[in-house]
């Protein structure tokens, strides 16, 4: 079986992958990693590298070009809020951040 078959994959499988991916690359980056108990709010985790603030953070995934939904309720701008983008192609290693 080829891996990195991202058809295979339902919505929720891809989404959870592109999570994890990105906390574990962060992970090896330095920071620590805070993962929330509920997603009621849009944030999957906090991080914060050293004594430096906390970033709350989003994750949104796509396998093929297109658009990316955000709830303005959910995502709303703001300096401790950043979104991280998994972009997946077929057959491909996910790219590192």
């Amino acid at each position: 079986m080829e891996r990195y078959q991202w058809s295979r994959l339902n919505k929720q499988q891809v989404g959870a992958f592109a999570e994890y991916f990105v906390k574990m690359e962060l992970t090896l980056y330095g920071f620590q990693v805070y993962t929330t108990e509920v997603d009621d709010r849009g944030i999957d985790f906090v991080t914060r590298h050293g004594d430096g603030p906390f970033i709350q953070v989003q994750v949104k995934s796509l396998r093929s070009p297109g658009y990316v939904f955000m709830q303005k309720a959910k995502f709303a701008p703001s300096e401790s809020l950043y979104l991280a983008l998994r972009l997946l192609f077929e057959s491909k290693d996910p790219p590192c951040i």
